[in-house]
């Protein structure tokens, strides 16, 4: 979700952490981090991720309890959400052993970047590589190949990512859902389709959990 802050739009990712150090040896650890200026001191200190751009810029906030990271564009945040993500990522790394992450908090940002736009970005990739094979009458057979070999990769990489999202989807649904597994509600919250969901299921099924018929209707996971 975002929303506007001046002429920016601006997405948040709130985290819940809990502190495995003191407070002040966690923000000298933090300060040590690159690119990372203080802009709030205090209680809840901010900085801003200096990545030298103009039309973007990100933000994150420590406090006790909790991680904030902000990412602040130009135009709608969600383009800049997959870089967004891999410098949290980082960070949180660089902290772990600090700052103890609620990794649950940032599924559906996980979920949201690898099951949406990079997958859709690599369908059209590969449509435009077929397209352009087809409306060509002469082409050299250099760039036959090129096409091929290009195809071919993107079909591995599509592969790839479309396991991994499967994979922390099953992982999503087994935090979050496991006690009202409702198929309608988790396609409506995650943006993944029915087909998507219930092979996350199978996976959750073939690792040892069964689905237990509730009164409802609906069904919830427990393990075997």
């Amino acid at each position: 979700m975002w929303m506007s802050k001046g002429k920016f739009l601006v997405s948040r990712i709130s985290i819940g952490v809990k502190m495995n150090e003191k407070f002040v040896s966690t923000i000298r650890k933090i300060e040590e981090y690159p690119k990372l200026r203080c802009v709030r001191k205090g209680t809840e200190r901010e900085y801003i991720v200096d990545e030298g751009v103009d039309d973007h810029y990100f933000t994150i906030s420590f406090s006790r309890e909790r991680i904030v990271f902000q990412i602040f564009s130009l135009v709608e945040p969600q383009y800049y959400m997959h870089d967004g993500l891999l410098r949290l990522l980082s960070i949180l790394a660089f902290l772990k052993d600090h700052y103890s992450a609620n990794f649950e908090d940032i599924y559906p940002y996980i979920i949201g970047v690898l099951g949406s736009g990079r997958i859709a970005s690599i369908f059209e990739k590969i449509e435009v590589l077929h397209t352009e094979s087809r409306e060509t009458d002469i082409i050299l057979a250099k760039r036959i190949n090129m096409l091929h070999n290009e195809n071919k990769k993107l079909s591995v990489d599509l592969y790839k990512i479309k396991s991994t999202s499967i994979a922390l989807l099953s992982k999503y649904i087994q935090d979050k859902y496991r006690d009202n597994l409702r198929i309608k509600t988790i396609v409506e919250e995650t943006g993944f389709n029915e087909e998507d969901i219930l092979f996350a299921i199978k996976k959750l099924e073939d690792s040892g959990y069964r689905k237990i018929l509730l009164r409802d209707g609906n069904y919830s996971l427990v393990r075997a």
